[in-house]
């Protein structure tokens, strides 16, 4: 770990001063977005001899992250001279298998992918269940997700008062950022994301969302798609129509997950 790099003190004291450590070790989730590596960057800075001995970095891989999701972690290992350790599990892999898409009701995909491996990881590591706790890089501004978190997990972000506004100033200073527009965070055609955010991702991989499209046809029981509203289908048809206009950046009908950004 590099001691030298203090760059949360100097541009966000109001996270530094807060001191999330106690008795057990840490398990920091890291999902390769901008929030969790702000986490991740807090914890090396703040206790750089703890990194790798009591305080650990897990990756959660879906195998449907974007490519610059990927070179991201590799740079934030690279500058903080760490190991974000991996355990990947594809999710169209997963569905195929059980033969069931997670949906809004049952998203299945967060307990398959992110917390089962992050439970393996533990035990592989020697903690029993009471010896660490989950970090999760949940923001201020992100007062419904911290409510259903707050009490079984470490939130420095929430606690530090980080809103986005903090993290994008952040990473602005920074020599590496994710490099890439919000509505294609996380997996790539998460059912999740709004529908505007759906369709545009829909326009730019139109072959990729066929597939998805198809595999939702195969897998759908009843009304029970990945969405209630609309199906992959009928979102890529909208995003094939030439009057639509770009409106990636709206969330008005999007759900926010536990992956954490």
């Amino acid at each position: 770990m590099n001691k030298d790099i203090k760059s949360i003190l100097v541009h966000l004291p109001k996270l530094w001063q807060y001191d999330v450590m106690g008795s057990t070790a840490v398990l920091v989730s890291f999902s390769g977005g901008q929030s969790s590596a702000l986490m991740g960057a807090y914890f090396c800075e703040k206790y750089p001899n703890r990194i790798g001995k009591d305080i650990h970095f897990l990756f959660g891989d879906t195998g449907q992250e974007m490519p610059e999701t990927y070179q991201f972690i590799k740079q934030f290992e690279t500058y903080y001279n760490i190991k974000v350790e991996k355990r990947k599990k594809d999710l169209i892999e997963l569905i195929e298998k059980t033969g069931y898409l997670p949906n809004r009701m049952m998203r299945y995909c967060t307990s398959r992918i992110k917390e089962h491996p992050a439970k393996k990881y533990a035990v592989s590591l020697g903690y029993k269940p009471n010896d660490y706790t989950m970090a999760l890089g949940l923001r201020y501004d992100e007062p419904l997700r911290v409510h259903r978190m707050k009490d079984r997990h470490l939130l420095p972000l929430h606690y530090g008062f980080i809103t986005k506004q903090d993290v994008n100033s952040f990473w602005d200073e920074q020599p590496f950022k994710l490099d890439i527009p919000n509505y294609k965070g996380n997996c790539k055609f998460c059912f999740l994301k709004s529908l505007p955010k759906l369709i545009a991702l829909a326009k730019e991989y139109p072959q990729e969302f066929l597939q998805w499209a198809e595999l939702e046809e195969k897998h759908k029981r009843g009304k029970h798609g990945f969405r209630q509203d609309i199906t992959f289908r009928a979102i890529y048809e909208l995003s094939q129509q030439k009057t639509l206009f770009d409106f990636a950046d709206s969330h008005n009908d999007e759900i926010a997950c536990s992956c954490t950004d």
